[in-house]
């Protein structure tokens, strides 16, 4: 795996995390989780 399909990986892992989050209303978590898939991209 290349460190650009590892740095994907992490972004993809944020997100997911965020649909999980925003499901719960944990709002503060979304917008931490969509930030970081944002910088890791």
């Amino acid at each position: 795996m290349t460190a650009a399909e590892k740095w994907l990986k992490f972004a993809e892992d944020d997100l997911r995390s965020a649909e999980v989050l925003l499901q719960e209303d944990i709002f503060n978590m979304v917008c931490f989780h969509c930030q970081q898939a944002v910088e890791s991209t």
